[in-house]
């Protein structure tokens, strides 16, 4: 994928009433019948780049909402424990993502406090962020409507994700461009990916030797070394289906390979600090070329993993004499 030129756009809007709300939903051309008396209110959140468009919506609102779905494929996953979704008359739990395919009827009701998530994209954007190898080639799996249910645990990581997700957008963070655009817009679309590939309502496609697949994926991986990898390189090299790999790494590593990626990613990062030179390498250059967006978060992740602040790892690196030879 080319490096994005333009940087994402974001903006936050508050509505008060179902004149405001219809008018807020970009979607698709859908209407909204207000069902119980009351005043909908709450905020959207919009954030734009190229091909790809994130949003986010709070509100406290009885409503029926119907219509069509824009032409782009729509991933949404409801990130609040209150209220109450049903989408084609089934109930939609949080952290479950919901595929909402281009042109598609959509047809759901909303009862109370309510918060959710969409990310809405072309099927080639989302192939070249990380979707198609997921299915084995198989795009037709964007075109039906689907919800899919991953274990409890799965669910709430899945919610706590996006939420971060958000807080760097709404965030000092938030204007991204470049290269931390790209990871961010990759690590976005994998959030989603790797959850639906722990669907419960389907069958595994493929066995494979879990500890052997897992060693295989880690040679690799350290071969390509400096350069960033992600799930749907992965899957692409070894010709996987990202349901076998998640699998694999569970069954092996008690920890997808997002996590183990990212593990990978921290020490890697911590290696460049310790042997980087203050004067020419900065944390934040690190970071970058580790595939990390989010800085402010790098860190923490950073000092959970290590103990130290990765800038404290820099500062020793210049404290500490290279060797010069044999004693």
């Amino acid at each position: 994928m080319d490096e994005v030129s333009l940087g994402i756009r974001v903006r936050e809007v508050a509505f008060q009433g179902i004149e405001d709300l219809e008018g807020l939903m970009k979607n698709g051309d859908l209407s909204v019948v207000q069902l119980r008396s009351g005043v909908p209110r709450g905020r959207f959140m919009y954030a734009q780049a190229d091909g790809f468009d994130f949003l986010a919506a709070h509100y406290e609102a009885d409503l029926r909402t119907r219509g069509v779905y824009t032409p782009r494929v729509g991933l949404a996953v409801r990130t609040s424990r209150r209220g109450q979704v049903t989408s084609r008359g089934r109930a939609s739990l949080p952290g479950n993502v919901s595929l909402l395919p281009g042109g598609s009827e959509q047809d759901s009701v909303v009862v109370g406090q309510i918060a959710y998530a969409v990310l809405s994209l072309d099927v080639s954007t989302l192939v070249a962020l990380g979707g198609g190898d997921a299915w084995e080639g198989d795009t037709g799996i964007w075109e039906r409507p689907h919800e899919f249910r991953a274990p409890a645990h799965v669910r709430d990581r899945t919610c706590r994700s996006i939420e971060g997700f958000l807080r760097v957008l709404e965030g000092p963070e938030g204007e991204m461009s470049g290269r931390r655009l790209e990871s961010f817009q990759k690590d976005l679309v994998e959030c989603f990916l790797s959850r639906i590939a722990l669907d419960q309502n389907e069958p595994e496609r493929r066995r494979h030797h879990s500890a052997k697949l897992v060693r295989a994926v880690e040679d690799w991986v350290a071969a390509k070394a400096p350069e960033p990898v992600r799930i749907s390189d992965v899957c692409g090299q070894f010709g996987l289906s990202r349901r076998s790999l998640e699998w694999a790494f569970h069954e092996t590593l008690d920890m997808g390979p997002v996590q183990y990626l990212m593990a990978r990613r921290l020490s890697a990062a911590r290696l460049m600090l310790a042997k980087a030179d203050p004067q020419t390498v900065s944390v934040t250059d690190v970071a970058i070329d580790q595939g990390f967006w989010e800085l402010g978060r790098f860190a923490v992740r950073y000092r959970q993993m290590f103990g130290e602040r990765p800038s404290e790892t820099l500062r020793r690196s210049c404290a500490t004499p290279s060797p010069t030879g044999p004693a």
